[in-house]
């Protein structure tokens, strides 16, 4: 079992996810606060080989990427339990959400895209083609931009920077 770490997001919450077969488990949302109260919360049967988590920003929801369904599930944190999934296909791994929370970029490693979700309808809003295997996503500090890694022999080392605002790679 490894664990996948995802960063501080806008809200200062931190995270970590162990995936276990089909089950995930959400070992720690820690809120920054002066006391540095942990709260632990489990959650099973989490998709099909889970990858990838991000949180919204009030911290109430983590996004996960399920590799072997081909899906994003949004888990509602409190409530234990998967409260949405959208089929995004072209097996998903990273994911990472805007500061604001209106959209996810999730890579799709099999199709060479990155899918932007509307989180607030939840539905794909479009589709970004990059090539290769794109893996993760990270959003560039000012908001402007998502970085994607490339993974796998013929994008090794490869680094697509899509401009948020009108989705394109520059």
């Amino acid at each position: 079992m490894k664990a996948q770490k995802f960063g501080t997001g806008e809200s200062g919450r931190r995270g970590a996810a162990m995936q276990a077969g089909a089950l995930l488990t959400i070992l720690a949302i820690l809120a920054c606060t002066p006391s540095f109260a942990a709260r632990v919360y489990r959650v099973k049967k989490v998709g099909e080989y889970p990858n990838f988590t991000a949180l919204s920003p009030d911290g109430k929801t983590a996004y996960v990427t399920s590799f072997g369904t081909g899906e994003v599930l949004a888990v509602d944190i409190a409530g234990r339990k998967v409260a949405q999934s959208i089929e995004v296909g072209g097996s998903p791994l990273g994911i990472a959400v805007t500061a604001d929370g209106k959209y996810a970029f999730v890579a799709c490693r099999e199709s060479g895209t990155v899918v932007v979700l509307d989180l607030v309808a939840f539905r794909i809003e479009s589709t970004i083609k990059v090539g290769g295997a794109p893996n993760s996503v990270a959003m560039g500090p000012r908001g402007y931009r998502a970085f994607v890694t490339g993974w796998g022999r013929s994008s090794e080392g490869t680094l697509h920077v899509i401009d948020i605002r009108d989705r394109s790679v520059t």
